[in-house]
């Protein structure tokens, strides 16, 4: 451990509340914020997803065998993101709204578990 990426994949893990590996079991998509009646987030005007997630491993923050679910703005001004049902990601979560909703996008590490595995072995390591 050592190099500029290794203390990235760090510094992600420090700023996160809940580091996951997780598959994505539904995806809703609409004015979720307006339905819900709650604006903390000021997005209506774009659209947004709830996914929800059902985590494999875990390295910070939550269980194997939980479930997890993600809300925000899909446009990538907003760092927003789309998730893929029945993909596997590796999740930097961060800051879930009253209703339990965490926030995961473009501007996070979240990524697709298949390829991470260099960062999996960071995480790994962290969290034994």
């Amino acid at each position: 451990m050592g190099d500029n990426s290794d203390r990235a994949v760090i510094a992600a893990m420090r700023s996160a509340d809940v580091v996951v590996v997780a598959t994505v079991q539904e995806v809703v998509s609409s004015d979720i914020s307006v339905a819900l009646g709650d604006t903390t987030y000021d997005m209506r005007k774009s659209p947004e997803e709830i996914a929800e997630f059902l985590v494999i491993e875990s390295f910070q923050g939550s269980a194997p065998g939980a479930k997890l679910h993600t809300w925000m703005s899909t446009s990538t001004a907003f760092c927003g993101r789309s998730f893929v049902l029945g993909a596997t990601y590796l999740l930097y979560l961060r800051h879930a709204n009253r209703f339990g909703y965490y926030r995961a996008g473009l501007c996070s590490r979240t990524k697709l578990a298949e390829g991470a595995d260099h960062e999996l072995d960071i995480l790994r390591y962290l969290a034994a």
